[in-house]
């Protein structure tokens, strides 16, 4: 009890997650925990991740096709109308406002046919055994940090991590 209230620990939902996305500059960068939240796999073996091999023709309105890198079979996620809004958005993002040398600075996205998708300034990887349209575990990690950054600025004190997403979601 704190001041004689009872304490109740805050779960995450998809409507946190979705005040979220109207609160941050860049829907690339909200979809990230969006999609966990829905399903799909975020890993650092390329075998086991999903959501950088995501696909725009893979966004079917109230369905998402997952197949991953392509060695597994593909499986199904149905959406509802706001986190289809949000993928859409996502998708139609040309943009992003990006912090560079501590000023403000508008850098074009990629054009590819990935969902999230890598700007035009991200650093080439050395290894190219990679597809190099597909953005690397890093990048997405790091656009996932801006996400749990914001949350902690509007003073949501829950866990905020890809493994507590994905066990509050689907």
């Amino acid at each position: 009890e704190i001041l004689g209230q009872e304490f109740q620990e805050h779960v995450l939902t998809k409507r946190d997650l979705i005040d979220l996305c109207s609160h941050m500059s860049n829907v690339q960068e909200s979809v990230i925990p969006i999609l966990i939240f829905e399903g799909v796999r975020v890993s650092k073996v390329d075998d086991t991740d999903e959501l950088r091999y995501l696909k725009k023709s893979d966004f079917l309105g109230n369905r998402l096709v997952i197949r991953g890198n392509g060695k597994k079979e593909p499986r199904e996620i149905t959406l509802d109308s706001d986190v289809s809004d949000i993928i859409k958005q996502a998708i139609e993002q040309e943009y992003m406002l990006r912090m560079v040398k501590h000023e403000p600075s508008i850098v074009p996205l990629e054009e590819t046919d990935y969902i999230i998708r890598k700007t035009t300034s991200s650093r080439k990887r050395i290894d190219t055994s990679y597809d190099d349209e597909v953005m690397s575990f890093r990048g997405v990690y790091s656009r996932f940090n801006a996400c749990r950054n914001q949350m902690e600025a509007l003073l949501y004190d829950i866990p905020f991590s890809p493994q507590s997403i994905a066990t509050c979601g689907k």
